[in-house]
């Protein structure tokens, strides 16, 4: 593993108060992931010789950007 950005494992019994806390300040609702609801997608990549680094760099900023803007995704690993 490279890099990643997971989002935070929580229990059923926890939901009530982190999303409950982030209601009644006024924020926006975080990012969980249910241990006994999860989602798994891979993608297999076959890179140049040289451009590994670059690779990485790239993918990293592409997967940021993915978790800021699509609804649904909470975390990744590269």
């Amino acid at each position: 593993m490279v890099a990643s950005d997971p989002p935070r494992v929580i229990g059923m019994s926890d939901v009530p108060a982190d999303l409950g806390s982030a209601f009644a300040a006024q924020q926006p609702v975080p990012k969980v992931a249910w241990a006994a609801q999860r989602c798994v997608v891979l993608g297999d990549h076959w890179i140049m010789d040289g451009y590994e680094a670059e690779f990485e760099t790239d993918a990293q900023q592409t997967l940021q950007c993915l978790k800021t803007k699509a609804p649904g995704m909470i975390g990744w690993m590269l």
